[in-house]
């Protein structure tokens, strides 16, 4: 008896939360608002970051760096930066390019006082990837901030939040 019941409340559930999601229905079609970036303190940092909304704050498995999930992507935040200048950056990505992904392409940067942002796609076996490679100087210490994401959407919103780095 308990397992009809379970079957019928079920079947219940289900009928009535599929007819919200019809073709045409206002919940199916219905956009979803963009919401502002959340601040957000880097603890282990000692650091602020403008981060997308829902994102998680967690400390990176390898050293004193913090890892930001997002539904698009993550950002690694660290005070070790991989590349000194924008140039070293691209040249190291063109000759890593190979067999898992293409060189660099459209790559883009700024100077951000003594540091650099840029970003950039490649193609490879698994699709095209969208990345952030960056050095801030925030209040006299270097760090990096990069990512690695699926759409230029989410490229943006992770060039916002490593540029929202600060105090």
């Amino acid at each position: 008896m308990l397992t009809s019941m379970f079957r019928c409340s079920l079947l219940l559930v289900l009928s009535l939360g599929l007819g919200s999601c019809k073709e045409g229905s206002t919940a199916a079609n219905a956009e979803t608002p963009t919401r502002p970036p959340v601040s957000t303190p880097l603890a282990p940092l000692k650091v602020m970051m403008d981060v997308p909304p829902a994102a998680q704050v967690s400390k990176a498995p390898l050293g004193d760096e913090v890892e930001v999930r997002f539904a698009k992507g993550h950002i690694i935040v660290g005070t070790s930066p991989i590349y000194q200048t924008a140039q070293e950056a691209q040249q190291y990505l063109t000759e890593r390019a190979g067999a898992v992904y293409s060189t660099p392409k459209e790559f883009k940067s700024e100077s951000l006082g003594a540091g650099f942002i840029a970003s950039y796609h490649t193609t490879g076996s698994l699709g095209t990837e969208y990345a952030v490679v960056s050095k801030l100087i925030v209040d006299g210490t270097a760090y990096r901030c990069d990512a690695q994401v699926p759409t230029r959407e989410a490229q943006r919103s992770a060039l916002a939040a490593c540029r929202s780095l600060r105090k």
